[in-house]
């Protein structure tokens, strides 16, 4: 291997091993660093101050200028902005390079976006990182070598250092999440949401939410008119810039997508089910329902084909390498459901609803003793009920302290929302790197609608009245597809 290659992060030094693109093995994905990684890689170069962006050729990136023209650096993956247009080739036009309000007012900017993204921005004396409210697009960066990726493999143009604060068998094997940002590498770190990386010395900065924004309200019916207006926005804004998709199961989430993206219902290429047992094909059930009351067309995908036990290992294997050895392959892995897909499309999930129906707390009762920082640190699903043990307890609950202190005061109260959003969820966006076939993100992936449902009063979300409310105001028709449990329960008419 030539000089030049060995200089590449280990990913793109795998590529060329096989003599293939990164493409095939690192979809959607970048790396930025003092060199470009262009060439037998396959990704396409772009200059970032005194480093080299080079992405996927298959990665929407936009690129930002100030309001002089000044290029100010790219958003990689797919943004809706607070406006509900999707986020192209951009002039922020009131945004100027060295003034004192550059930061602020990108931080507003920021802020207002939704979607699954990433920010690299300069004002000509500092450069930083922002991503989603999720990290649903992750950040890895290496603070031993300066190098930034998508997954620790495109971050890390060195030897892997192997962890003694974590162990990435037991994550690949999914008896263990990467908690608190840590990698398989010692040094290698994953940028925590709702922080920016700032590249001079690598340090990560809270940026939002801001205190007083997750404040508790009692106007349920304006919070609710106000997500069905900004997720109708979102959705609108990606299916009519792009082929998206929108998979539909029998539950809460995907219906009260179907529901808000009602208006533009027609623009979306394809609605698909797949299923693969008894309550998948039950899912499909009241899916049809869904697709009957909307007039559209439903895709249904079967259970695909068996692998054998050399193409079963080499998949996991290719999935282990693309998610950076963090997570393990996801349940359909072993099949085919996701080649059937085909390419390139956006494919819209349900995922980050969960806030609306407050999944990850116990009661509807917010000041309940059994709600403390223990329960807190259970439920970011680091590890199953059985591993959560006094010694995981001690290990990590000062780290969860910690992140607790960084909380604004009204945020704090609303602790497992935000350690849902912040450390469960982490781990799907990493998990989708594994799937290469299409871009995968979920439109409520947005700081506005998750700050609107963690204002909502806990009891009016636990008992899922929330959702209830806002699938009969975007589309009441809906409410009389009978849901899957309701099938499977033999108390559908």
């Amino acid at each position: 291997m030539s000089d030049a290659e060995t200089a590449l992060p280990l990913a793109l030094r795998d590529c060329a091993v096989r003599g293939i693109s990164a493409d095939a093995l690192f979809a959607f994905q970048f790396t930025l660093g003092p060199v470009s990684c262009a060439g037998v890689s396959g990704l396409i170069p772009k200059p970032f101050g005194d480093r080299m962006l080079s992405h996927s050729r298959r990665l929407a990136v936009a690129a930002l200028r100030d309001n002089a023209g000044v290029e100010i650096g790219y958003c990689l993956g797919v943004a809706v902005d607070a406006a509900g247009a999707r986020l192209r080739d951009r002039v922020l036009s009131d945004v100027t390079v060295g003034t004192d309000e550059f930061w602020p007012r990108i931080e507003e900017f920021v802020i207002g976006l939704a979607g699954r993204y990433l920010l690299l921005l300069r004002d000509g004396r500092e450069d930083r990182i922002y991503g989603d409210v999720s990290s649903s697009y992750p950040c890895v960066f290496d603070p031993q070598s300066g190098q930034v990726g998508t997954t620790l493999l495109m971050a890390l143009p060195r030897d892997i250092v192997e962890s003694e604060a974590v162990d990435y068998q037991m994550a690949v094997a999914g008896t263990h999440r990467m908690p608190f940002g840590h990698t398989r590498d010692r040094f290698a770190r994953r940028l925590a949401a709702n922080h920016y990386l700032r590249l001079s010395d690598m340090s990560e900065h809270r940026f939002w939410p801001r205190p007083g924004e997750v404040g508790d309200t009692d106007d349920t019916d304006a919070e609710i008119a106000a997500i069905r207006t900004r997720l109708a926005q979102i959705m609108a804004g990606i299916v009519t810039s792009d082929r998206a998709a929108l998979p539909l199961s029998g539950g809460n989430d995907s219906r009260n997508l179907l529901a808000c993206a009602k208006p533009v219902r027609h623009q979306i290429a394809r609605y698909f089910t797949q299923t693969h047992n008894r309550n998948s094909r039950v899912d499909f059930r009241s899916a049809q329902g869904l697709a009957q009351m909307f007039d559209i067309a439903l895709e249904h995908h079967g259970a695909g084909v068996e692998f054998s036990a050399e193409q079963l290992a080499e998949r996991i294997d290719t999935y282990r390498l693309t998610t950076g050895f963090a997570v393990p392959p996801l349940h359909t892995q072993n099949k085919n459901f996701w080649d059937d897909l085909g390419r390139d499309e956006i494919v819209m999930l349900g995922n980050v609803m969960e806030i609306l129906r407050a999944t990850h707390w116990r009661t509807g009762d917010i000041d309940n003793r059994r709600l403390n920082r223990k329960f807190g640190l259970k439920r970011c699903l680091f590890v199953g009920g059985g591993g959560f043990t006094g010694e995981f307890v001690a290990r990590w609950l000062p780290d969860y302290n910690t992140w607790y202190d960084g909380l604004p005061a009204d945020a704090q109260r609303k602790y497992i929302d935000f350690g849902f959003l912040e450390h469960n969820l982490p781990n799907l966006g990493i998990s989708l790197c594994g799937q290469m076939q299409n871009f995968y993100l979920s439109p409520f992936n947005d700081r506005a609608l998750c700050a609107r449902s963690a204002r909502l009063p806990l009891d009016y979300r636990f008992s899922n009245q929330a959702n209830t409310d806002l699938l009969a105001l975007a589309a009441p028709e809906l409410t009389e597809v009978p849901f899957a449990w309701e099938i499977h329960s033999g108390k559908a008419a």
